[in-house]
């Protein structure tokens, strides 16, 4: 990370790999303290909305609490001018398997805006290569 809280592509990938290891071991506090206090985390086109720390950190709890999920990233990408990353993702998570993408835009290295797009597939093994 630079010092003015900018985040590199390297730096972008470990906070990714970091967070999919927080929500693969339902780690909520963990999980949630890669936001933004006040981040904007939504599933277009108006399916989901969450806003704040606190209630993604509540959001994450209640999930990890109904079952075991399980995520993996393909294909990270960053833009370092913009603070702006994109990763493909496989995700698993009572009994249903998606795929999806995952449109990511940090401020001063934390999670600002997460937009996220997914279908659902028919295993998890079968969308994680």
């Amino acid at each position: 990370m630079a010092t003015d809280g900018r985040l590199d592509g390297a730096a972008f990938g470990r906070l990714m790999a970091d967070l999919a290891a927080a929500w693969n071991g339902g780690d909520a506090d963990k999980a949630s303290a890669y936001f933004a206090n006040e981040a904007v985390y939504v599933e277009p086109a108006g399916k989901k909305f969450y806003q704040g720390r606190a209630v993604l950190r509540d959001l994450f709890e209640r999930t990890s609490q109904k079952a075991p999920m399980r995520i993996a990233w393909q294909h990270v990408f960053f833009d370092e001018p913009s603070q702006t990353g994109a990763a493909e993702f496989a995700f698993e998570w009572s009994g249903r398997a998606f795929r999806g993408v995952a449109i990511v835009h940090l401020e001063n290295g934390l999670v600002s805006r997460w937009r996220e797009y997914q279908v659902e597939t028919e295993s998890f093994d079968a969308v994680s290569g």
